[in-house]
């Protein structure tokens, strides 16, 4: 909400579930994602479909060429152009 990210570090975990998150934590079963684009977190599948379903082409320039390249070659969400 207030465009915080939300890490492994900084997660509130209620207080009865803390022992928990420290041991998978601490063992390494829970990790941060740290090849996260950053500037990508903005982009919402859901408005990148609404783009694709109202013809908008501005979806093209949301999402990876290789995935613009799958939806056209497929004709996924009757995508042809």
């Amino acid at each position: 909400e207030d465009g915080t990210i939300t890490t492994v570090l900084n997660l509130k975990v209620q207080e009865h579930l803390q022992h928990l998150y420290s041991h998978l934590l601490e063992n390494g079963y829970i990790r941060n994602l740290d090849t996260i684009d950053q500037e990508t977190l903005s982009i919402h599948s859901d408005d990148v479909l609404n783009s694709i379903r109202d013809g908008d082409r501005t979806w093209q320039s949301l999402v990876p060429e290789k995935v613009v390249s799958i939806i056209k070659e497929r004709n996924l969400f009757q995508q042809n152009a």
